[in-house]
């Protein structure tokens, strides 16, 4: 480096030119590595400095906290395992529901015309009607063993009354408590079933079973009477049997 100084005439004023050499280094500086990765949290909150120019937002770098929420994983047929008795139970169940929306020989035997006899069909809609409104309640109180007595005790009633053929209003009675047991029953059981896994393939074959029973129901009924002979009323006590299976095996299947 080399420095002179020069100093005009007549001025105070002095000029201090300095000659710079260059420095060359021997070793070059490492350079930084920028490409190492840091988790970076968003800003969910943000802090204020405050300084002299205003509120100056801080960006929050604290590590991400673990998931809270986890999805639930939804009930199969068969897991846990003992949904396959539950599931089992419910099917028979729309059998006998299927079984039940029928009548058979009633005009012959009370000399009825066809209108009055069409009552039997619009009587279990009073019951569904009932279940609509109580359904809730008693599935929140009584659970599903609950809604299983009820509408086994419901089918079981009816049927007993059906078979020893009273007059005619009380055999729309009776409909309607057989249309009450089915309300509650329908609503539970399609409940449980369309939160399972597959729902929709599981929901086909409970409304299906209930077509079989609708279907062979009276097929079994007119064979008794056009084959055996027997009065019209003879087909329920077959059908007494099935509400108590309907009730035994629904407690069964959902005791814990």
């Amino acid at each position: 480096m080399a420095m002179r100084v020069q100093q005009n005439s007549g001025s105070s004023t002095s000029v201090m030119e300095v000659e710079l050499e260059s420095v060359y280094m021997s070793t070059a500086l490492p350079k930084q590595d920028n490409t190492h990765d840091f988790p970076v949290r968003e800003p969910s909150r943000q802090a204020s400095i405050k300084n002299g120019s205003g509120d100056v937002p801080e960006q929050d770098r604290s590590p991400l906290p673990p998931p809270s929420v986890a999805a639930e994983v939804l009930q199969r047929w068969n897991y846990p395992r003992k949904n396959i008795p539950r599931v089992a139970a419910c099917f028979w169940s729309f059998v006998v529901m299927g079984s039940t929306d029928a009548a058979y020989g009633i005009q012959a035997h009370y000399n009825l015309t066809y209108t009055v006899v069409s009552l039997i069909f619009l009587s279990p809609f009073v019951g569904y009607t009932a279940a609509a409104f109580l359904n809730n309640p008693i599935h929140l109180k009584l659970g599903q063993r609950g809604v299983a007595f009820i509408c086994s005790v419901f089918h079981l009633l009816s049927y007993i009354i059906i078979a020893v053929h009273p007059p005619y209003p009380v055999l729309v009675i009776a409909f309607m408590l057989a249309g009450f047991g089915n309300g509650i029953a329908d609503a539970a059981w399609n409940a449980w079933i369309g939160n399972m896994a597959r729902a929709n393939e599981l929901l086909g074959f409970l409304h299906g079973l209930y077509g079989a029973g609708a279907v062979l129901s009276p097929l079994i009924a007119t064979t008794m009477i056009t084959k055996s002979n027997l009065p019209w009323h003879a087909f329920y006590y077959l059908m007494v049997s099935r509400p108590s299976l309907q009730k035994d095996g629904v407690e069964l299947a959902n005791r814990d």
